[in-house]
C-alpha cells in the first residue's frame, strides 16, 4: 500500500529517534519480518457483507520485531502480542497484489510490504484491523505502531494503513475507523487498496 502521509515524515523522524533506540545484548532477537504487507490505512467498522466475529486477540509470548525496538508493555492490556481473536481475519490473509501493483504478504505473525515489514502485535477480528510494530530498517517511522484495517464486500478484499506511527499500541488501537462505506476516499483522504490474489 501507498505511504500517502508523507508530509509526516519530518516530524515523525524526531520520534524515531527515541523509539528505536535500544541495546541490541538486552533484546531476545526473536520474532523477525515476513510475510506479506499491505498498503493502505485504516481501521474498525464493519463492511457490507464482511463483516466478522470475534474480539480482541489473546495470548502470544511478545512482539516480533528487530533487535532494536522496544516493544510496548501495554500492549498485553489490549490482548496480547500476535494474537488472532475469532473468525473473520482468514479473509485477509495471504498474498495479494494491489491496484498499483504493490504486493502484500498477511499472515498472523506479520504483514511484509515493497516499502516495510510490520510485526503483528494483535488482531482484531470483529474490528477488522490489525495491529503491528514496524520494523527497525522501515524508511518511515521505525519501530513506531501501524492498524491496518480491512474490508470485505461481495466485490473483494480491501486494506488500508489507518495509523503508521502510534507511539503506543493502545493509541493505534484507539484510532479513527477507516470509512469503509466510502473505498474511493475513506482511507485517509485517499482510496482503498484492492486486493487481488497473487
Amino acid at each position: 500500500m501507498k505511504m500517502w502521509p508523507m508530509v509526516a515524515v519530518a516530524v515523525m523522524s524526531s520520534a524515531c529517534v527515541w523509539a528505536c533506540q535500544g541495546d541490541d545484548a538486552d533484546s531476545d532477537g526473536e520474532g523477525g519480518q515476513g510475510g506479506e504487507g499491505t498498503g493502505g490505512a485504516s481501521s474498525g467498522g464493519a463492511s457490507s457483507g464482511g463483516a466478522s466475529s470475534g474480539g480482541a486477540g489473546t495470548g502470544g509470548d511478545g512482539l516480533g520485531g528487530g533487535p532494536s525496538c522496544e516493544p510496548d508493555d501495554t500492549s498485553l492490556s489490549w490482548g496480547g502480542a500476535g494474537g488472532v481473536g475469532g473468525a473473520g481475519s482468514e479473509d485477509i490473509f495471504g498474498e495479494w497484489t494491489d491496484q498499483y501493483s504493490s504486493t502484500y504478504v498477511i499472515t498472523e505473525s506479520a504483514i511484509t510490504t515493497a516499502y516495510g515489514a510490520y510485526d503483528v502485535v494483535g488482531i482484531a477480528s470483529a474490528g477488522q484491523y490489525i495491529v503491528t510494530q514496524n520494523g527497525e530498517d522501515n524508511t518511515y517511522s521505525p519501530c513506531l505502531y501501524s492498524r491496518f484495517d480491512w474490508a470485505v464486500d461481495e466485490e473483494g478484499v480491501y486494506l488500508c494503513q489507518k495509523v503508521y506511527d502510534a507511539e503506543t499500541v493502545d493509541l493505534a488501537v484507539a484510532a479513527p475507523a477507516a470509512n469503509r462505506s466510502d473505498l474511493t476516499s475513506g482511507c485517509n483522504g485517499f482510496p482503498w487498496s484492492v486486493l487481488t490474489p497473487q
